[in-house]
């Protein structure tokens, strides 16, 4: 497994980590037995970063609970860096936010949270709001007792609001969405060199775009694949494009099955021994243009527009 460095505090993050939002169900549970496979599978050839949030699962915690109560039977807490997630939605008041850490900390059964996110901050206001409630004292004091390590936001605004945000406090990390569809929403390729140059770690989600490029691609995309004559899976060229980005520290991967993280820990490790070269890359290019052309509009499947007030099923 490759790692790359955390500017500020100089953690050794693997290239790849795990995303733990989409953990194999059970109903409307995790799947205990299975996520403890894939996430042992995952920590044993390398993985060390582990994202997860508040939200995720049924909205109160459970993914939480059941990735620490997890890396509890797995005895490896201490060989991982644990990522998750303040809901800024249920935040009222300073104390709203000692609470939800409080609980945060309870439910991954930790004593601290290596990297903590204000959760999808769409602009400015999102953290000018928390900071007029006591946000930046709260980061500070937290930091100084140890409970948190690193404090970023994660990020789904325009360049312009990111900027701003970044300007405004000397962050640690953030979180973007990023994949060689989306290079040029939301933050973006700007974003992300932004952030390198304040000495941010940049963490990606969504580098397959909520599965949309994993799997069979529309006809016309395959057709341009197959003329190609490339050996990678439709994943590797995905992946490998992302990994091809010097300013990033870790790209996020929701796996849900041990096959799929022994797959991507494959991609990760031969990454530095066969990058995609120009012919690959101009693949990608043309995929990209195709993509786009048959898809009109953009949607990862995130959930984030969800519930609509007009009761439409938007994703």
């Amino acid at each position: 497994m490759m790692y790359r460095t955390a500017p500020k505090n100089g953690e050794k993050i693997s290239m790849l980590g795990f995303g733990a939002m989409r953990l194999k169900t059970k109903g409307t549970s995790v799947d205990m037995d299975q996520a403890r496979e894939q996430l042992k599978t995952a920590i044993d050839n390398g993985i060390n970063y582990i994202d997860t949030a508040y939200l995720y699962g049924n909205g109160s915690g459970s993914n939480e609970r059941a990735l620490g109560q997890i890396l509890r039977e797995l005895d490896c807490r201490d060989k991982v860096y644990l990522s998750t997630k303040m809901n800024r939605m249920a935040i009222h008041s300073r104390s709203d936010m000692d609470t939800m850490l409080e609980k945060q900390l309870e439910n991954l059964q930790t004593d601290h949270i290596d990297f903590y996110f204000i959760h999808n901050v769409i602009s400015y206001d999102d953290v000018a709001q928390l900071e007029d409630m006591g946000l930046y004292e709260f980061i500070e004091e937290n930091k100084k007792s140890g409970r948190i390590r690193n404090m970023g936001f994660s990020f789904h605004g325009s360049y312009n609001d990111f900027a701003m945000i970044v300007d405004d406090y000397d962050w640690d990390v953030t979180l973007l969405q990023y994949n060689y569809i989306d290079n040029n929403m939301q933050a973006g390729l700007m974003g992300i060199k932004l952030a390198y140059e304040h000495d941010m770690a940049v963490v990606i989600m969504e580098p397959l775009k909520g599965g949309l490029l994993a799997g069979i691609m529309p006809r016309e995309v395959e057709r341009l694949i197959d003329e190609s004559g490339t050996k990678r899976t439709n994943v590797d060229l995905a992946f490998s494009w992302i990994f091809d980005t010097p300013e990033l520290t870790c790209v996020l991967s929701g796996m849900n099955s041990v096959d799929m993280v022994k797959q991507n820990i494959e991609i990760a490790n031969n990454h530095s021994s066969n990058p995609l070269n120009d012919e690959e890359l101009e693949l990608i290019a043309n995929m990209k243009e195709k993509i786009l052309e048959l898809n009109k509009i953009s949607c990862t499947g995130c959930n984030y527009c969800m519930p609509c007030p007009q009761d439409i099923n938007i994703p």
